[in-house]
Parts: structure tokens; C-alpha cells; sequence
């Protein structure tokens, strides 16, 4: 299997902080630059 990123996509920190508020931190660092378009290839 390949994976192979297309797009990286940035998230709202602001929406995703008044959305979910019982995140630290630590937790938004984390999250900051996770979401991406992929492209996924496999052979059967």
C-alpha cells in the first residue's frame, strides 16, 4: 500500500478550540497540521 499526501489542509484552530474545549495545550499543538487529501494506492 501507498500513501501519498495531495493537499495538507489547515485547520480553524479557533473553531476546533471554542468546539471542543476541554483540550490542553499540548492537545492542540498536537493536532495542529493533521489533516490532510491523500492519495492511497494497493495491490490485491
Amino acid at each position: 500500500m501507498n500513501v501519498t499526501i495531495t493537499k495538507p489542509h489547515e485547520l480553524n484552530m479557533e473553531v476546533v478550540k471554542s468546539t471542543i474545549k476541554e483540550l490542553t495545550q499540548e492537545d492542540l499543538a498536537a493536532i495542529e497540521g493533521i489533516s490532510a487529501s491523500a492519495l492511497i494506492t494497493a495491490l490485491k
